[in-house]
């Protein structure tokens, strides 16, 4: 499933078919691996894990490279096969495909059709505990992994997950890559995890908490992206304080895109910026759009979208992009840090940051340090609420213009606006909704394209413009899954699954 309107990578569409939407193996909770894993006859879940639970489960696991699997509704307790303290091991492996067949895991129905949210992976299930380690302290272990080398080697790449909830996790949901720790090589094929749902995280008392993520993406060169899926409800170690939580956490990585994502008390979307110093191993070139963040419920550690600025080693160029995102938060929506004693560096890549709403009731809107003389451009954003709006240092400023701030935009350009906006408001379908400019309001048509006189008139914040992955006016932020399960605050329905061909 694609949300409407959102053009594929040629990767994923250069096999399209109109044909079946069927699955070449299935999985389901009455499966067993001594099964074919046809529709009628399913495997288990165990024939998803490269280390031996049963007589048949490793081999049958080996045959899903470049396949279709589809796990038939039900949820799934594998908190007996989460490995103890491992961050890269996983209790499921995913073996990647190839450019011409991908490796393929969704969520499908007893019919075999593709159903998203209809499986649950339970990572605590029976065992009582996140991660299920059975009690033991500081469980590190994710519910899947994609790193290729834990508990033996396999392929990377060219591996997509759909539609899925993931439950009862500890430190991490999903782990793509294990560059960060070496626990793995670099990923230079496409991974893609999209309209999954990730709720009911939390932590176990002595469990590692430094970076807790739902998706952990590491060290990944090729084209990577996470799209439409939903985080929320994922408790923190600490009440109030959502430091070190995160929805997303990207580090190694270059050239991926997170758009179209929910996240609603499930902490921030967080580039790590890990680096050895070496050319080829900072992060670079994310692109976060069209994301909805709500972190208002924590009174510390509130960040929307934190850092992405890039590891400072020779040879990064590519352009951090933060555009159409809209973040609510008690302290900093956007942020990357510069020579400060939180972190000792800050963008070392061009940064451009438009077209967003960030309601803030402390810290700062934007904040932005350059550790390098490369370009900042920010245009058409709206911070509103209490606290500074706009801080940055170091760079060179390319464009500073045609923000709506409640504060003025400290050495802004003279299209600045100072003022409140008025939001439509309301209690809408998708959340991010109640955001857009009300008729009248301060902002609405002041922005320009481009950030520059010479641009066509549009609105400021995130719903201004036009959306870069359909050429129309912006009409979705946020994901638009349909409820998981009765809690799921966002009910719109999903569009058709795409169908895939594998050899």
């Amino acid at each position: 499933m694609i949300p409407a309107g959102i053009l594929l990578p040629a990767w994923l569409t250069a096999n399209a078919q109109t044909a079946s939407n069927t699955f070449d193996y299935y999985v389901s909770t009455t499966g067993s691996d001594s099964n074919p894993g046809t529709l009628a006859s399913p495997w288990a879940i165990t024939s998803l894990s490269l280390y031996s639970h049963t007589a048949n489960n490793v081999a049958n696991c080996k045959l899903t490279g470049g396949k279709r699997v589809g796990i038939i509704a039900g949820t799934y307790d594998v908190s007996a096969l989460m490995p103890t303290n491992d961050s890269s091991a996983g209790a499921l492996q995913l073996i990647g495909g190839t450019s011409s067949a991908s490796t393929y895991w969704a969520s499908c129905d007893a019919s075999g059709n593709y159903s998203p949210l209809a499986a649950t992976l339970d990572a605590k299930g029976a065992s009582g505990f996140y991660g299920g380690h059975n009690g033991g302290p500081g469980n590190e272990a994710p519910v899947i992994s994609h790193v290729g080398i834990y508990p033996s080697t396999y392929a990377l790449g060219y591996a997509i997950i759909d539609g899925i909830i993931l439950t009862g996790f500890s430190y991490k949901g999903i782990r793509v890559g294990g560059l960060s720790s070496s626990d793995g090589p670099q990923i230079t094929g496409p991974v893609t995890i999209q309209n999954c749902e990730f709720t009911g995280g939390g932590h176990n008392p002595g469990d590692g908490l430094d970076n807790a993520a739902a998706v952990w993406m590491d060290g990944i060169s090729g084209t990577w992206l996470v799209t439409n899926c939903l985080f929320y409800n994922n408790a923190p170690w600490s009440a109030g304080n959502a430091n070190h939580l995160n929805a997303i956490v990207v580090g190694y990585c270059q050239g991926g895109t997170i758009q179209y994502n929910t996240v609603i008390n499930a902490g921030s979307i967080y580039g790590k910026s890990f680096g050895s110093g070496t050319t080829g191993t900072g992060d670079e070139g994310t692109i976060l759009q069209n994301n909805y963040v709500d972190a208002s419920m924590y009174s510390s550690g509130s960040y929307g979208l934190e850092d992405f600025t890039g590891y400072p080693a020779p040879g990064l160029t590519q352009t951090a992009i933060f555009r159409n995102n809209i973040v609510l938060s008690t302290f900093n929506a956007l942020s990357g840090y510069s020579s400060t004693s939180n972190w000792p560096h800050g963008f070392t890549t061009p940064v451009q940051a438009y077209n967003n709403t960030f309601v803030i009731s402390g810290g700062t809107a934007i904040q932005i340090g350059m550790s390098n003389s490369s370009a900042v451009t920010i245009y058409n954003n709206i911070c509103t609420g209490s606290g500074t709006d706009v801080q940055l240092s170091g760079g060179t400023v390319a464009i500073l213009d045609y923000n709506l701030a409640s504060q003025s935009v400290s050495g802004g350009g003279s299209n600045d606006i100072t003022g409140t906006p008025t939001f439509v408001g309301g209690t809408p379908t998708l959340p991010a909704q109640a955001y857009q400019l009300a008729t009248g309001s301060a902002g609405k048509g002041a922005g320009r394209v481009g950030g520059t006189a010479s641009g066509a008139a549009i609105d400021m914040g995130a719903w201004g413009g036009t959306d870069v992955n359909t050429g129309q006016p912006i009409s979705q932020i946020g994901c638009n899954l349909s409820a998981g399960n009765a809690s799921s605050p966002t009910p719109a329905p999903v569009p058709n699954a795409p169908v895939l061909t594998v050899s």
